[in-house]
């Protein structure tokens, strides 16, 4: 398990493989999201940076219904290409 630091302090995040990170925040927002290959520079980065990014270096998932089953989804298509 992870837990962030500096401007990330609220976030916390879970290792799902070498290269693969899933980060949340339980204080703000709704939403966790899946960092990989470069998630060690992307996490530093605030929220609002990340979005600002192409939507090709993070995932995001909303917590709605069947939010789960999406994670998981992305979680094992990721590992896949490990």
């Amino acid at each position: 398990y992870i837990v962030g630091s500096g401007m990330n302090s609220h976030y916390f995040g879970a290792k799902y493989g070498e290269n693969i990170v899933a980060f949340e925040n339980i204080d703000y927002g709704n939403a966790l999201y899946i960092l990989f290959d470069n998630w060690q520079e992307i996490s530093q980065m605030s929220r609002i940076d990340i979005l600002k990014r192409h939507e090709r270096d993070f995932i995001r998932i909303i917590h709605k219904t069947g939010w789960q089953k999406v994670f998981k989804r992305h979680i094992d298509e990721l590992r896949g290409r490990q």
